[in-house]
């Protein structure tokens, strides 16, 4: 079986390939302009996390921290932001990217896309 059938097998609550292969997405789109308030309160606390982890890094160049216990912590900080862009770019496919496929914007969706790839590829 394909991955966009498997992935959408059993699958409830549907996932932005499940959409984009054979949801039904109701008039007028899926995107209402709002951004899931679980998705938000799941973001906004990794915000806050990854605040602390920076504020924390911070604290130890001021006390003079052994440089690989800070080079430790800084690559928790890379995780922890990675984590957030992953969530963040799951929201964009599941809400944007299915909307704007719906209303025959193809283009602008891929376009988004091959651009969030760009960038992710100049990070490593």
């Amino acid at each position: 079986s394909s991955f966009l059938s498997r992935a959408s097998d059993g699958n409830k609550g549907c996932n932005a390939l499940y959409y984009l292969s054979t949801c039904n997405i109701p008039p007028g789109g899926i995107y209402s302009g709002d951004m899931n308030k679980q998705t938000q309160k799941a973001l906004l606390s990794r915000l806050r996390r990854i605040e602390g982890q920076v504020r924390g890094l911070q604290r130890m160049v001021e006390e003079e921290t052994y440089c690989v216990d800070v080079i430790t912590q800084a690559y928790a900080i890379k995780s922890a932001l990675g984590a957030f862009e992953g969530l963040m770019l799951k929201n964009h496919l599941e809400t944007h990217v299915a909307d704007q496929m719906r209303h025959g914007k193809e283009n602008k969706a891929v376009g988004e896309i091959l651009k969030i790839y760009r960038v992710s590829q100049r990070k490593q």
